[in-house]
């Protein structure tokens, strides 16, 4: 098996572990809290990994730190709340996940477009089967 699907699979399992973490937060908590108490928590770990590793902190270049903060915003203003409202306002947590993973899709076809790979029928195929069951799962 190739490295990179040993990787997926294992992030396809832990992205589902979370979600099912996240829905039960999500009925108790409201979204700003979480952030707040999320980074909290986060920042407090990555300080204690530095010290523990004694790791320094690659500089970061201008331009990265502002793809960065870009970054963060669209996470934390538009990704995180779309999610957490679309969890929260269905009976399964499933069937919001299937419509926000249809992020890869969009992701296949906007790299094809940048990066100049080639496009076939097959991949349309798998696009296609990508967005039908998606679409039924609703």
């Amino acid at each position: 098996m190739n490295e990179w699907i040993y990787y997926g699979l294992v992030a396809a399992l832990f992205i589902s572990v979370k979600d099912i973490l996240f829905t039960d937060l999500v009925t108790k908590y409201d979204y700003v809290d979480l952030i707040i108490v999320t980074n909290i928590i986060l920042f407090i770990l990555t300080i204690s990994y530095l010290f523990y590793t004694k790791k320094r902190v690659k500089p970061i270049d201008k331009l990265d730190i502002c793809k960065l903060i870009i970054k963060i915003f669209i996470i934390y203003l538009i990704i995180d709340p779309c999610i957490y409202m679309s969890i929260k306002n269905t009976d399964n947590p499933g069937s919001a996940k299937a419509i926000v993973n249809l992020n890869t899709v969009l992701t296949f076809i906007l790299s094809i477009y940048l990066f100049k790979k080639k496009f076939t029928y097959k991949n349309l195929l798998f696009i296609l089967i990508i967005v039908v069951f998606s679409l039924l799962l609703r």
